[in-house]
């Protein structure tokens, strides 16, 4: 994702680590989804108590992965102890680009395999889950090709020596796109629960992506549905409103001005 505005005023230079605000919402990912999906349950643990999990973000302009490091010692608090990951790679195009050829899809993806294989040492590799989330780009496919392409990448990933579910390899809704990037900038910002800068409150974002935007805040409804949604993050509940903007982000705007 390209860029991310504050609500309720913040520095960027006061964040509570320095960022590119680039797929942001995709580095909470695990924190929201892996660990309340129990895909770190099971693990077994390194000597070093440090266990990996691999994210490829697939979004409209190109695929990019992620290597995250966990550490098991301290997850299992209300914000797992998870290391924003050091070590990425992206490639263009997108997976969206494949809809003429979707069985080509998953190939595409070999260089992302290769350099998570680089980074994730070998000892780890059947442990550590592999995870593809798709955004805009593909949600605005058709659904029957948006299905090969999401068929050829799971194929892709089977053939790899990480971890599988095909649970994890999807394309993600616009709510869920706008509910990562609330969560990734409150978590960056250390405003969730349970982290040093809880106190001065939620931060709100307007995530201007390629091929969608998605507006996110806090909002206590009391039930949730529509655009209201209760998520979980560790042991804390947070009720937000999210839309997503579909086929107004940074790229399709432009396309269509060509």
């Amino acid at each position: 994702m390209g860029l991310v505005y504050f609500f309720r005023g913040i520095d960027l230079k006061n964040l509570a680590r320095p960022m590119r605000l680039v797929s942001l919402f995709l580095r909470i990912i695990l924190i929201v989804f892996v660990v309340k999906n129990g895909a770190l349950a099971n693990l077994n643990y390194s000597e070093d108590d440090i266990n990996f999990a691999v994210l490829i973000d697939a979004g409209s302009s190109g695929s990019r992965v992620h290597v995250f490091e966990i550490n098991n010692d301290d997850s299992l608090g209300e914000i797992p102890n998870l290391r924003l990951p050091p070590h990425k790679l992206k490639i263009e195009p997108g997976l969206s680009s494949f809809a003429g050829n979707p069985q080509d899809g998953g190939a595409s993806l070999q260089p992302l395999i290769a350099f998570a294989m680089r980074k994730v040492p070998a000892r780890n590799w059947r442990e550590t889950p592999i995870i593809l989330a798709a955004t805009g780009g593909v949600r605005m496919l058709t659904s029957d090709v948006a299905d090969l392409v999401m068929r050829s990448c799971l194929q892709a990933l089977r053939s790899t020596p990480f971890k599988v579910d095909a649970a994890n390899v999807r394309v993600i809704s616009g709510a869920e796109e706008g509910i990562y990037g609330f969560l990734a900038i409150n978590f960056l910002a250390a405003r969730l629960r349970g982290m040093s800068d809880a106190g001065q409150g939620l931060l709100g974002a307007v995530e201007v992506g390629g091929a969608s935007s998605q507006l996110t805040f806090a909002h206590p409804a009391a039930v949730a549905g529509g655009p209201f949604h209760v998520i979980e993050v560790g042991r804390a509940s947070y009720s937000v409103y999210t839309h997503s903007f579909l086929g107004f982000g940074q790229v399709r705007p432009l396309g269509r001005c060509t």
